[in-house]
């Protein structure tokens, strides 16, 4: 006997690759926001810009991975920005380029006063190769591995791990 109803095998509900976005862009979007906002005490930023960084190389690694395509780091040095600060933009590799068109990954800046230092691969990263991408996250969820130093009133160091998780530590040398 039937009693009218017909089930679906349509699944409703969001994919683990969705909510993996959602989560990356609000994430990117609170560190935006903290590193825009200002009147922070000098060491107070320098830990909230490292924070903000985190979350965005974690934003690249996942957008690699959901684009299927690599995702790039690129610093520029105030000589190049025409600013006071340095910025770090992101692009994705398409076209046989990197292209600069990664909404999830807009362009951000450093306080002023704060500094990169990328090391990458074992080797130091300098302003002169400002052209090349510094840090490079691949579709397979492969990164290069790299340990990112800002210098400001607090030294702050971000790095990745052989798991691939990118963590903050506090350099008080």
């Amino acid at each position: 006997m039937e009693t009218g109803k017909t089930l679906s095998n349509k699944q409703t509900g969001f994919s683990l690759i969705e909510l993996l976005v959602v989560m990356t862009i609000m994430a990117l979007m609170i560190s935006v926001v903290s590193l825009s906002i200002g009147g922070v005490g000098a060491r107070k930023q320098t830990e909230d810009t490292a924070v903000s960084l985190r979350a965005m190389l974690e934003t690249a690694a996942t957008q690699a991975i959901v684009r299927h395509q690599p995702i790039a780091m690129h610093w520029q040095a105030p000589s190049q920005t025409g600013t006071e600060q340095w910025q770090v933009r992101w692009s994705g590799w398409r076209q046989n380029q990197w292209l600069d068109e990664i909404a999830a990954l807009p362009v951000a800046a450093l306080p002023p006063g704060v500094t990169p230092d990328i090391t990458v691969d074992g080797l130091r990263w300098s302003e002169q190769n400002s052209e090349l991408p510094v840090l490079v996250f691949y579709p397979t969820g492969e990164t290069m591995t790299f340990t990112l130093t800002l210098i400001g009133e607090q030294r702050m160091v971000i790095s990745n791990e052989v798991d691939g998780a990118i963590e903050i530590m506090s350099d008080n040398t």
